[in-house]
């Protein structure tokens, strides 16, 4: 036998793997919704529904995602997002047709909506604190309007910064976005200097405990050609003294449910739907879940390679539900 040849014998052999699995996925979540009165799923956005690298205009992992999930839907199961972004990436499903009638975790936890009320998680004085974070740091040297200036200004030698995108921004997190270089150790000294000590300041002028209350973190992303090395800056909220994450907001939310994401910042979620005898899927897609979420990884009852694999997952499980009318 060729090598191509056994190539292709593989290929085949991995492509009925990947079905079957695709079909257990799918099946699984449909047994979940079945056996529950309110059938609920919480989807991850980026790397999930929307592209992790959509900095700007929200764009679809696959074609016919939303169209899936209208099905779904219209069996009855309540959707709602798990997300680190805020209030307009419901605006932007809502656009798309979605009811999005389950509950919605957005902005990393510091905000959860429910029956069409929003309520933060956090220090009652969070949301003045961060509005006026954000009116004041557009006095601090280095402060640009967009990303694409940041890409140009880079080049040049200096320092700048920019808010995120309005997408990503919400009334209780305020992210920057820099272009990194070099080690770690630069991320810090940039917070040190640019951003610390101004944060301070607000906090104890809102009469928040800036080690209790608030919460000041970088992450940096996969350099890519479209998006450059792009550093995140957070500022949020914690309680009492605690990281607010998606499994802060959801102990406030009665389950169990079914549960997506891509792994990144997903662990405490996932515990929280494990512990309520929910179910967990996990999606691949850019992310190396063995590398970068093991924990999760390990709490996921099946792992999808990509976003593609779990709509078509979402559809035999449509198909179970409608044969069970």
């Amino acid at each position: 036998m060729s090598i191509d040849l056994f190539q292709q014998v593989l290929d085949r052999e991995d492509a009925a793997e990947r079905e079957l699995v695709v079909k257990n996925a799918g099946a699984l979540l449909a047994n979940h919704f079945l056996s529950m009165k309110n059938s609920q799923l919480l989807l991850d956005m980026d790397g999930v529904i929307l592209q992790s690298d959509s900095l700007d205009v929200p764009q679809l992992t696959t074609l016919d995602i939303i169209s899936v999930l209208k099905l779904l839907e219209d069996q009855g199961v309540n959707i709602g997002p798990a997300t680190g972004r805020g209030m307009h990436v419901v605006d932007f499903l809502r656009d798309q047709g979605l009811k999005l009638s389950g509950p919605a975790i957005l902005e990393e936890g510091q905000v959860i909506v429910q029956n069409g009320i929003a309520s933060h998680v956090g220090h009652p004085n969070h949301e003045k604190f961060i509005n006026t974070l954000r009116d004041t740091m557009k006095d601090v040297a280095g402060y640009v309007k967009s990303w694409n200036d940041v890409r140009k200004e880079v080049h040049r030698g200096k320092f700048v910064f920019c808010p995120g995108n309005y997408q990503w921004q919400g009334t209780s997190t305020a992210k920057y976005w820099f272009h990194y270089i070099g080690e770690d150790l630069q991320d810090s000294e940039i917070i040190s200097t640019k951003f610390q000590p101004r944060i301070q300041a607000l906090a104890l002028q809102a009469e928040l405990d800036y080690e209790r209350d608030v919460e000041l973190r970088v992450y940096r992303m996969q350099p890519s050609a479209k998006n450059g090395n792009l550093a995140i800056i957070t500022v949020k909220g914690k309680l009492d003294g605690k990281t607010i994450d998606k499994g802060v907001a959801a102990e406030r939310l009665s389950g169990p449910w079914g549960f997506v994401a891509d792994g990144f910042g997903d662990t405490p979620l996932a515990k929280i739907s494990k512990n309520r005898s929910g179910v967990v899927i996990g999606i691949e897609g850019n992310l190396d879940i063995t590398k970068d979420a093991p924990e999760f990884l390990h709490l996921a009852n099946i792992v999808l390679r990509n976003p593609v694999e779990f709509t078509k997952a979402l559809r035999h499980a449509v198909s179970i539900l409608r044969s069970q009318q």
